[in-house]
């Protein structure tokens, strides 16, 4: 990982963590849930099973964005920045309840959605890269 861009960096560790917290998500001794009926991980989030399969899709995003180099890093880092900044913002105006219904994004998903559009948002953007003509 030395030769790493710090896009690269992100991606894999933003992949791996949401990879884990869409795992956690299904196990409902540790408040997990696979239906629609949203049940508190660890006592503190809000989740269910699209909002599992999310975390999953953007975990195993940010791993192959990994694994595909410094220009799909970015990229993913742009993208999943700009989706999650909507996120927070949603569910400020969605409070504690389900976005469409279908998913929890209240409570204390908007920091954390907040903290992880910062940061990727930083890094597909602003951060110095290597390469910028291959972004």
């Amino acid at each position: 990982m030395a030769n790493s861009s710090l896009a690269r960096m992100a991606a894999g560790v933003f992949g791996a963590v949401y990879t884990l917290v869409g795992v956690l998500g299904f196990l409902p001794f540790l408040g997990g849930s696979y239906s629609l009926d949203p049940h508190d991980l660890l006592g503190l989030f809000a989740v269910n099973i699209v909002h599992n399969i999310v975390h999953l899709a953007v975990g195993l995003g940010g791993l192959g964005a990994y694994s595909g180099g410094e220009a799909t890093s970015v990229m993913f880092a742009r993208t999943v920045g700009i989706v999650y900044a909507l996120l927070a913002v949603l569910g400020i105006i969605a409070g504690s309840g389900n976005f469409l219904g279908l998913v929890p994004i209240g409570g204390l998903d908007i920091g954390l959605h907040a903290v992880t559009a910062i940061v990727l948002l930083y890094v597909g953007f602003m951060a110095p890269r290597r390469d910028v003509a291959a972004v």
